[in-house]
């Protein structure tokens, strides 16, 4: 088995390490020793900086930390190669958002460290500071994304069942006035589970187990149903112009929503110019993969084709190919990419029997294999 990461995009602040300049136009594998490459459990892109979480219970970063995104003081501002961020408890799950890191712990609580924008709040310190949250809840899923200042928490309890939580900045979850302390925990009125959480800019986009799909937020640009209004409105169920059941994936950047369905079409809704919906690459061969940072869109096909805006202003099909057959994540911080690679030989060579079998008797839909 072996594993390894490619980075793509922008370098600001040292978040590809110093292995990179000041861009990586093309997609580059880094060393990122200390971690060993098959320890990655889950890797995490804020604005400008990354964390990684491997699976013996170290947490690493990079990158940007004058806002304490790392909560590393004794490195004030940017950090250029992997450096082990102090953090002592058993740790369930990882997330970023903008300017701010969040650990969702096994015991089910919550830390955070870097400056939230709207609540002043700015530490720097060896340790990240702990949010209140009921005792009785298990937290599921927390998502936020590196456009983002606020984050989505899919919660379960015996007695409430599957529910859905937001702090951060409230009304891009549909609330009105000022809600955006993170110590202030919010319900969102929808009951789950849910398939997709997805967080954006300033919306919010949920897809229930039961295929029904919900959004609100900010939707200035049309991000959350394609009818841009100047107003912010609280959560809704949405209609799309395809079928809900199709939907395999929803990524979420500043001003934009991206939809994959399980036909091999991506769809956009949002942007700068167009607000309504719109088909951003179709006929794509499958399985394939999408992200999105601030401002740009990934996809990945199955033969290992890239095709983003990351680098320039049109959404192309790039000149370069990666390993789509060990793909683990893609990750996207504010204008770059980490592409996580995790290939086992014997897994690799029946993926690729079974992949090339189902194309030709064309029933292949989607493989996920998880490591």
């Amino acid at each position: 088995m072996s594993a390894y990461v490619q980075v793509l995009g922008a370098n600001d602040y040292s978040q590809l390490t110093s292995q990179v300049e000041e861009r990586a136009t093309q997609p580059k594998v880094i060393n990122i020793s200390p971690i060993n490459p098959l320890s990655i459990k889950q890797v995490a892109c804020g604005a400008y900086y990354v964390m990684i979480l491997t699976d013996n219970n170290e947490l690493y970063g990079c990158g940007r930390n004058d806002q304490g995104e790392l909560g590393i003081s004794n490195i004030p501002e940017s950090i250029t190669t992997f450096t082990k961020i102090p953090f002592h408890k058993n740790i369930k799950f990882i997330a970023a958002n903008y300017f701010t890191s969040f650990i969702v712990t096994t015991d089910n609580q919550i830390y955070w460290s870097g400056n939230q924008p709207n609540t002043k709040n700015h530490i720097l310190l060896d340790t990240f500071e702990k949010l209140r949250i009921e005792k009785h809840l298990i937290i599921e899923k927390i998502e936020t994304s590196s456009a983002s200042i606020h984050c989505l928490l899919e919660t379960y309890c015996n007695k409430e069942g599957y529910s859905l939580k937001g702090f951060g900045y409230a009304t891009a979850y549909g609330y009105k006035g000022d809600h955006s302390e993170l110590s202030t925990i919010n319900d969102i009125h929808i009951r789950g589970p849910f398939q997709i959480l997805s967080a954006g800019g300033n919306h919010s986009i949920m897809l229930t187990a039961d295929g029904r799909l919900f959004g609100g937020g900010s939707n200035t640009n049309g991000q959350v149903n394609g009818k841009a209004v100047d107003t912010y409105f609280p959560i809704q169920e949405l209609e799309v112009p395809f079928s809900i059941n199709l939907i395999r994936d929803i990524k979420s950047g500043e001003y934009f929503t991206l939809y994959a369905l399980q036909t091999g079409v991506v769809y956009i809704v949002g942007g700068y110019d167009t607000k309504e919906f719109r088909i951003l690459r179709q006929h794509i061969d499958l399985p394939f993969k999408i992200g999105c940072g601030y401002g740009f869109s990934i996809i990945l096909d199955c033969n290992g084709y890239v095709f983003t805006d990351l680098s320039k202003s049109e959404f192309i099909k790039t000149d370069y190919r990666l390993d789509m057959t060990s793909i683990n994540q893609i990750i996207c911080g504010k204008s770059f990419a980490y592409f996580y690679y995790q290939k086992n030989e014997s897994i690799t060579k029946h993926f690729s029997r079974l992949f090339k079998c189902c194309l030709k008797e064309s029933k292949l839909t989607d493989i996920t294999i998880q490591l």
